[in-house]
């Protein structure tokens, strides 16, 4: 059975939130489903990665369609 450390997991949220940068969670946020960018803008936010956060939620909602949990209904005007 595994442990957990929370000395540990505490510097790898940190070190996972410090490496990625704003154009990695950008690059994955269209691909997220809105539960998994949901968790990952929590994360971020959580470590004070607001900077980050931002800016998975802004390519999250550009990929949303309609029906889609974060859809604005403005999205297909941004991609023409």
């Amino acid at each position: 059975m595994s442990t957990t450390n929370p000395t540990r997991a505490a510097f790898a949220a940190l070190n996972l939130a410090n490496t990625w940068s704003v154009y990695t969670v950008a690059d994955i946020g269209g691909k997220l489903t809105c539960e998994e960018a949901d968790a990952l803008i929590d994360f971020l936010q959580a470590v004070g990665a607001d900077d980050k956060a931002a800016a998975l939620v802004e390519a999250h909602t550009k990929s949303d369609e309609e029906g889609d949990l974060h859809y604005t209904g403005t999205q297909k005007e941004d991609q023409a």
